[in-house]
């Protein structure tokens, strides 16, 4: 397998796959960076997406009203 770089979506976040992180993979990069231990502000494992961007997670096409 060759050698390639691991591209860092957040700090001590990698992805593991080629190209540019998509809209979710920032997401889900956010979550794990805050449900680290040690966070700064303390986030820890309760940390969350809400609103339209976890709809957007869940494959929501529009909110609801």
């Amino acid at each position: 397998m060759p050698a390639r770089r691991l591209a860092a979506a957040a700090p001590g976040v990698f992805l593991l796959h080629p190209g540019p992180p998509t809209s979710e993979d920032r997401l889900r990069a956010a979550l794990l960076y805050a449900r680290r231990t040690g966070a700064v502000p303390q986030q820890g494992p309760d940390a969350m997406i809400t609103g339209l961007a976890a709809l957007t997670l869940h494959r929501f096409s529009s909110a609801p009203r």
